[in-house]
């Protein structure tokens, strides 16, 4: 809570979606200067291959049309607005993600100083290395980022080795049934036995998927 009280004065989520489109622009050249000055590269650098057909129809000259930004860097106001109620009882103030960027590190050395140096420049949320319940191995940083303008917007890096990321991209289409189905029932007694064998498959699906990915992970990762 004390890393968010940073977006605290935004007076409604439709602030928050506006700031994010804005501020969004000069947090991901600094995201990607920082990277490059590395050797490394953001997952959303130009010529990424954007897999979800259901996304096509948005996409304009490299741009998603909803946000004018780069396809996934910016919240989508629904995706806010679900957020809100399903994690944070309607205090959208909470979340800390509105805008993200990946950086592709294959070693945890690399994340290590990836994440000194994000450390030096913004206040940040470190999670450290991480295995999700769903399989996936990634790191996770929040910053307080304040843009060239003075708009404060929390703000999120997802380290992840290349495997790791294109994993993800594998299992986007289980993972969003996934979330639909399991955000649908509030006590887990009441999910008909149907729709728990569903959500047991869709979770294998993306078990395996991140399994597979992690045997050409590096060792450090592991």
């Amino acid at each position: 809570r004390q890393m968010n009280k940073h977006q605290k004065d935004f007076a409604s989520i439709d602030e928050m979606f506006e700031t994010a489109k804005s501020a969004n622009k000069p947090f991901q050249k600094e995201i990607d200067d920082v990277a490059m000055n590395l050797n490394l590269r953001t997952a959303g650098s130009p010529g990424e291959v954007i897999t979800d057909p259901a996304l096509m129809k948005y996409i304009k000259n490299g741009l998603d049309t909803r946000t004018g930004n780069a396809p996934g860097t910016v919240k989508l106001i629904e995706s806010m607005k679900r957020k809100a109620k399903d994690k944070y009882f309607g205090d959208f103030t909470q979340i800390t993600d509105p805008i993200r960027t990946r950086v592709i590190a294959n070693t945890t050395q690399e994340a290590d100083e990836f994440a000194r140096q994000i450390a030096n420049r913004y206040p940040t949320k470190d999670s450290g290395n991480q295995l999700s319940g769903l399989g996936l191995r990634d790191r996770k940083l929040n910053i307080q980022y304040t843009s060239p303008n003075g708009e404060k917007i929390i703000a999120e890096i997802g380290i992840v080795p290349q495997a790791m990321k294109d994993a993800s991209e594998l299992t986007h289409k289980p993972y969003e049934a996934w979330r639909v189905l399991t955000a649908k029932y509030k006590n887990v007694e009441d999910v008909p036995i149907q729709v728990k064998n569903q959500i047991k498959e869709l979770k294998q699906v993306q078990l395996d998927i991140f399994a597979d990915a992690e045997k050409s992970l590096d060792p450090s990762w592991l």
